[in-house]
């Protein structure tokens, strides 16, 4: 385990819920993707809540999207929580590559509006 990241973990419903805490590198990228693995049931999504997180290191966004295995875990189950349960991820991935998008007023938060279907 990385000096300062910490990983709590709940299954619900078939969703696995993280609450990551401390900094996320490529170090904590790895704990991540192992400990979804070893925790995740198959079903629902994944939803990571990086609320207390401090410092997040886009070389470990990089090496965790390089590592989620689209045979076991589709990114599009994978959803980063900011502050109060918004979703940042993949949520802004999709407002990138959807043209679509212009008229959206879901404020990144697409799960239930019309421009993610």
């Amino acid at each position: 385990m990385s000096a300062n990241f910490a990983i709590e973990s709940r299954n619900s419903k078939g969703d696995l819920y993280l609450e990551l805490s401390g900094d996320f590198d490529g170090n904590s990228a790895w704990e991540l993707i192992n400990k979804i693995k070893t925790d995740y049931i198959g079903n629902g999504r994944i939803l990571i809540n990086i609320e207390k997180v401090g410092v997040l290191n886009a070389f470990g966004k990089d090496v965790f999207e390089k590592l989620l295995n689209p045979g076991i875990i589709h990114r599009s189950k994978v959803v980063f929580q900011g502050a109060k349960g918004s979703e940042i991820y993949p949520a802004e991935i999709k407002k990138e590559n959807n043209n679509n998008r212009s008229n959206c007023q879901c404020d990144g938060n697409c799960k239930n509006c019309a421009c993610s279907k």
